[in-house]
């Protein structure tokens, strides 16, 4: 779907979320995980990198 990516929680859970609810993006402290504040204020981190979280707003935005 245009302007959406899918990201995992917690090793099993997948959510797809709307780019344009995406407040926030920073990785974790470890550098493996990457935190996401959304819209509503919500946090998630989830398994993802930051690099490929990243990578994956920006194929959605082009």
């Amino acid at each position: 779907m245009k302007g959406f990516i899918e990201v995992t929680y917690q090793g099993s859970a997948k959510y797809t979320i709307n780019v344009n609810q995406i407040v926030w993006v920073s990785a974790t402290c470890d550098g493996k995980k990457t935190s996401l504040i959304l819209h509503d204020c919500t946090r998630l981190t989830v398994d993802e990198s930051y690099d490929e979280v990243k990578a994956r707003i920006v194929r959605v935005v082009k």
